[in-house]
């Protein structure tokens, strides 16, 4: 938690006004403006927070609760309160006659590294719904995110900011993970033997990823709860938001946090995968997880997917393939490892050097996105480009992947082909610029340097 210096220091930093400030100490400073109920709709939660180092009080698991636990896990937040006081906002009805005051309390008071927040958490039907009663209250942007145009008036005279999260954020694949691994960031186990980092550094020497299933499982193996230690303490990285630690054989260890990066660009471009990750081409019985549901394919048409929930039993869901594609990593498949370890594309990226990883991110950067500020490719000529777009179309038809064409393809003999004593008698006999002739030619002069004098 922030001390009052560093409160202090980003009341400053964020011109934050006066009457903001008193407000922000009282929410800081006094219990939550009201009690946590449960009723027919919502049922009271508690949750122990890390960073707090108190209990936070919830109404709902899929709107407030899972937020608390994202925030109370990422490296933005820095400090959470529930049910802050009320704030009072205005707008008008829906026929734009009538002006509406509402004093109503936010779910959550956030502080980050970057702005003070008050935030709202709502389900993806009610803001869908409400838009419709009350257009100038909630509004959906263009890229699926909401806002709250009079909410975000009523904070901003406090120097704050007013957001709405809706639960088609919330990330299901991470809040399974750090349901398995809570009792590792809880408890705060030892650190895991340097038996077993030194075991982990042999088996991934020289790879930039290698699955669960062939640490804990193959010989010499390191144990799941040593892997889940390192996990925590940071000595080998796992996306946590991305993949299931549960599905040993797709849940990738990667060597960095580069190497995941370059790793999710390989699948957005490869041309094999439908959706960004490993996967064997669908059949029926295969099974998927998507929004927290378990669903079995029935029938994967040639333009739409049909499944069932296995959930109950009787739901059913219809999805073209270009809706999962843009669902992108909502959606887990059951995988093949076997795929994976005879994909050449796979292996040429596993294989790679952290400085080939990296050079390889930047010329997608460059080629594809919009450069980091630290890319250092920044400045090469349109000519290496061209190298670059033939090399990774070159790839994209050959091994089915355009990323790893950007690869640097450092490779051949690179042995001396001179001897030492050719290599002396070059150096003593190189050209010093001793004399040198100049002639008129016209448009210029023409020089010549003569050599030095041999000895």
């Amino acid at each position: 938690m922030l001390s009052s210096e560093q409160l202090d220091g980003m009341f400053d930093r964020l011109a934050t006004p006066e009457m903001g400030r008193i407000r922000i100490r009282r929410i800081r400073d006094e219990l939550p403006s009201r009690v946590t109920r449960s009723n027919k709709v919502s049922g009271k939660l508690r949750y122990p927070s890390l960073k707090m180092g108190f209990v936070l009080e919830a109404e709902a698991w899929k709107t407030e609760f899972l937020a608390l636990v994202e925030w109370d896990y990422d490296q933005e937040t820095l400090e959470i309160y529930p049910q802050p006081e009320k704030l009072k906002i205005r707008y008008t009805s829906a026929d734009g006659k009538r002006p509406i005051v509402v004093h109503t309390t936010p779910d959550a008071f956030r502080i980050t590294q970057e702005c003070f927040s008050f935030v709202e958490c709502k389900t993806e039907e009610f803001l869908l719904d409400e838009s419709k009663k009350n257009p100038s209250r909630y509004v959906r942007q263009d890229d699926g995110r909401w806002r709250s145009p009079p909410g975000e008036v009523a904070a901003a005279a406090l120097g704050c900011r007013f957001e709405v999260r809706s639960t088609s954020e919330n990330n299901y694949v991470l809040h399974e993970n750090l349901e398995l691994l809570k009792d590792f960031y809880w408890k705060k186990p030892p650190p895991a033997p340097s038996e077993a980092v030194q075991l982990l550094n042999e088996r991934m020497d020289g790879k930039a990823f290698i699955s669960a299933f062939d640490l804990i499982h193959i010989a010499p193996s390191i144990s799941a709860d040593h892997l889940y230690t390192l996990l925590v303490f940071g000595i080998v990285y796992f996306p946590l938001h991305a993949l299931r630690l549960v599905d040993q054989e797709t849940a990738l260890f990667f060597r960095d946090e580069l190497s995941w990066n370059a790793h999710s660009i390989y699948c957005q471009v490869d041309t094999g995968c439908r959706v960004p990750c490993y996967r064997t081409e669908l059949k029926a019985g295969d099974t998927f997880a998507w929004n927290g549901v378990n669903y079995e394919v029935i029938n994967p048409g040639t333009d739409k997917l049909s499944a069932r929930s296995l959930d109950s039993k009787t739901s059913l869901i219809h999805l073209t393939y270009d809706e999962i594609a843009r669902i992108g990593n909502g959606i887990l498949f059951n995988q093949d490892p076997s795929n994976v370890i005879s994909n050449i594309a796979a292996e040429k990226l596993r294989a790679a050097s952290p400085s080939d990883i990296q050079e390889a991110v930047w010329r997608f950067e460059i080629l594809f996105g919009t450069p980091s500020p630290g890319n250092m490719l920044i400045n090469r000529k349109e000519r290496v480009r061209f190298d670059w777009i033939s090399s990774y179309r070159h790839a994209e038809n050959a091994w089915g992947n355009g990323f790893v064409g950007l690869l640097s393809r450092r490779h051949g003999n690179r042995q001396a082909k001179v001897s030492n004593d050719t290599k002396l008698l070059a150096i003593e006999t190189q050209w010093r610029p001793t004399g040198f002739i100049a002639e008129s030619v016209g448009w210029g002069w023409w020089v010549m340097f003569l050599p030095a004098p041999s000895h």
